[in-house]
């Protein structure tokens, strides 16, 4: 089966992807939360909701620039390939 016809079928989600979840990102996750702990306490509802809307807007930042990334890639990815079919009809690989 073709990757046109595993993306169409959905079997392939370019927005999903795994991240491993040790290491330094299991590190830096970890710390990050016991921060958030450490400041809810300290905080009132006001600065609660506060810190959520920030927390909203950092995550479609990293989103939006993620998908940016990936479009990028994508875009790179093609003009690669367009350039390999350039060479071989030239036959550079033959």
């Amino acid at each position: 089966m073709s990757i046109l016809d595993e993306l169409y079928d959905g079997n392939i989600h370019p927005s999903q992807r795994y991240i491993r979840k040790e290491g330094e990102y299991q590190k830096i996750n970890e710390q990050l939360v016991e921060r958030l702990d450490n400041l809810l306490i300290l905080l009132n509802d006001e600065q609660k909701q506060l810190l959520e809307d920030v927390g909203e807007n950092v995550s479609m930042l990293g989103y939006i620039s993620e998908k940016e990334s990936f479009m990028e890639g994508f875009c790179v990815g093609i003009k690669m390939a367009w350039e390999v079919d350039r060479f071989e009809s030239n036959n550079f690989f033959h």
